[in-house]
């Protein structure tokens, strides 16, 4: 996760040290996605984000050649735009997209129907009520206009977050402290809509 340092560039010797290690440690484990940078911010460009891609993939394909890699995208990887004039030269690559309603609003569609018009390969690699959600009800509405597009266009997706922490984000409400087998009742508003989407 690279929030507060915005440009993953600033730190990829240690990422292609770390990539190296687990992907030698789960060369042999088809379920392993790895996410070589989340959240690139700031000023950060696509351009940055290809040239660490470009030091970092390689470490991830010599011993896993057949793995799927997730490429965050500049502005907390809402941007899809410039990485779509320009894809990374590597097969089973996909390009992280995040959606929180409250901050984006309604506002993914025409992205990822450029996406999708370009069979442009595109994970949702987070996504949720955001914090900054004025009224749950309208956070609840947008999320459940998010999760039925991205269903019914088949893209993959991963939800934050699997916790009971006090905020928006969280699948489990704060005073619930089991580890397993929750009801319905003690999910949050964004954890019943994760497990409606999910067929629950």
């Amino acid at each position: 996760h690279i929030y507060e340092q915005g440009n993953p560039i600033y730190r990829v010797d240690c990422a292609v040290e770390f990539f190296d290690e687990v992907s030698r440690r789960y060369a042999n484990e088809p379920g392993v996605l790895y996410e070589i940078c989340n959240e690139p911010n700031g000023y950060t460009s696509w351009d940055d984000v290809y040239d660490y891609a470009e030091q970092v993939i390689p470490a991830i394909r010599k011993n896993s050649p057949d793995a799927i890699i997730i490429v965050g995208t500049p502005e907390f990887s809402t941007d899809l735009e410039d990485a779509m004039e320009r894809p990374l030269p590597y097969d089973n690559i996909m390009y992280a997209y995040h959606y929180y309603s409250g901050h984006t609003k309604g506002g993914f569609k025409e992205t990822l129907e450029k996406a999708k018009e370009a069979g442009f390969p595109v994970f949702i690699s987070e996504w949720g009520i955001g914090k900054d959600t004025t009224s749950t009800i309208l956070g609840r509405e947008y999320a459940e206009e998010f999760v039925a597009y991205i269903n019914s266009n088949g893209l993959s997706w991963a939800n934050w977050s699997l916790c009971n922490k006090d905020e928006t984000f969280s699948v489990i409400r704060p005073d619930v402290s089991k580890l397993s087998n929750w009801t319905y009742d003690e999910l949050t508003v964004g954890g019943r809509i994760v497990f409606d989407a999910l067929g629950g």
